[in-house]
């Protein structure tokens, strides 16, 4: 039985991982058990999703439900719970397609999420709510997109016309390995006409990441930061990606009534040598109010995590009433949060 991580630099704290096919065992697995976590993709890097008890994984319920065409939505298995992905001016994280929700509660009771400003409460949850077993999306007709890249960005460029080039295209990613005064590739993706080929995505290996997201209007300041930072960083990397993410208004999203820019470091496995490195990246970020990747590694304290989520209080309030003993909290979510 696979007992890590998609990463593999993380094995959870237990052997006992259960695999419900239905939402009735979902609901009979959360009333026998005192304490357990929901493992999704396995594609956190840290110990959010961790369990020393029992971890119920939603792998057997990954399937489409229902689509709606005329409502635009898909109603899924499954759970959004980092707020996670997103790129381009317009594009908000995966979380912000959620337009309903179908969660076991604590109790193992059902319960129907589909007010918006309970989705929005509810979208971002870290887990913590119960078992997300269906969750409906907001989707839009297929498209195709043309992806042009350019090679060796000047920084000083890129700070002159930071905006105009983070919104050169539907999506824009910017590539460095923070070792040169040039951003190594710009990646610019635009919707393209029906009958050109998908482009594909690119490949991942053993690594660790790491992410930030900080105010727009702070973007060339925090990038010209973490230049500073270049000669030692730069060992330890295989690659920074900068890219933009759009505002939402979800309790808990890094993005939450901000347009981001955020600052992704995809890390060689070597955890000593990052676990290093984070307190520098976060202490020069500090003056931009980063907020760190719910889902990725960091080292801010809890105390400055709390400062960015102005509803966590409203948020902590719900998970008492739908998890009033604590069952799918753990050691994690009680340190950041509570």
């Amino acid at each position: 039985m696979n007992t890590r991580n998609w990463a593999g630099n993380i094995e959870y704290s237990t052997p006992h991982i259960h695999h419900p096919r239905s939402v009735e065992e979902v609901q009979t697995m959360v009333r026998q058990l005192k304490k357990c976590r929901v493992l999704g993709t396995r594609h956190c890097f840290n110990r959010i999703a961790d369990s020393k008890h029992h971890l119920i994984s939603t792998s057997e319920l990954n399937k489409v439900i229902s689509l709606d065409p005329a409502a635009k939505t898909v109603t899924v298995a499954g759970s959004i719970a980092t707020a996670t992905h997103g790129s381009g001016i317009g594009n908000g994280n995966l979380a912000t397609a959620v337009t309903a929700l179908e969660v076991v509660t604590g109790d193992g009771e059902i319960r129907a999420i589909d007010d918006k400003e309970m989705v929005h409460a509810a979208a971002v949850n870290l887990g913590i709510l119960g078992v997300m077993t269906k969750v409906t999306l907001s989707i839009q007709p297929r498209y195709h997109i043309r992806q042009t890249v350019y090679e060796q960005l000047p920084v000083t460029k890129l700070t002159k016309h930071f905006e105009k080039i983070l919104s050169a295209g539907y999506s824009v990613s910017l590539f460095t390995d923070w070792r040169r005064d040039t951003i190594n590739e710009v990646w610019v993706k635009s919707k393209m006409s029906p009958g050109e080929p998908d482009m594909s995505d690119e490949p991942h290996g053993a690594e660790l990441q790491s992410e930030y997201f900080v105010p727009f209007h702070h973007g060339v300041e925090a990038l010209l930061a973490i230049s500073r930072l270049g000669p030692q960083i730069s060992p330890h990397l295989f690659i920074s990606e900068i890219r933009t993410v759009a505002a939402d208004e979800l309790w808990l999203s890094p993005n939450g009534n901000q347009d981001s820019v955020a600052l992704h470091f995809t890390w060689r496995q070597d955890w000593p040598a990052v676990s290093r490195l984070l307190p520098l990246i976060e202490k020069e970020l500090a003056p931009f109010q980063a907020r760190p990747h719910w889902g990725k590694l960091f080292t801010m304290p809890p105390v400055l995590l709390k400062r960015h989520y102005e509803k966590l209080d409203d948020f902590k309030q719900l998970a008492a009433k739908m998890d009033p003993e604590g069952k799918f909290r753990n050691e994690f979510v009680s340190t950041c949060l509570y």
